[in-house]
């Protein structure tokens, strides 16, 4: 009977000793969700942040290629008409010289 009584506790303990290795696992199991959690949280916080840095890079890019556009087309229309009046003083010469 002593030796049952025994075995039983021997049982009971290493029953006992799997319970606590099983809880052990997993408390570290749950620690490491959290933090996992944590870190997601993080990186949505900087993905949400990178989001809002593009927009804002993209509508600043789309102001600057229409302003310097601008400042490209009046350059051009600055050099035709300098070259229509550049012709037009040509012209006149060559028609007074011609008419003399």
């Amino acid at each position: 009977m002593e030796r049952q009584s025994s075995q039983n506790s021997d049982r009971i303990k290493e029953t006992q000793k799997q319970v606590e290795d099983v809880t052990s696992v997993m408390q570290s199991n749950m620690n490491h969700i959290l933090e996992r959690e944590g870190k997601l949280g993080e990186l949505e916080l900087r993905a949400d942040q990178l989001q809002t840095n593009t927009e804002q890079f993209q509508k600043t890019g789309v102001r600057l290629k229409r302003q310097y556009y601008w400042e490209n087309m009046k350059m051009k229309l600055l050099i035709a008409a300098c070259f229509m009046v550049i012709l037009l003083i040509i012209i006149s010469i060559l028609a007074y010289n011609f008419g003399s």
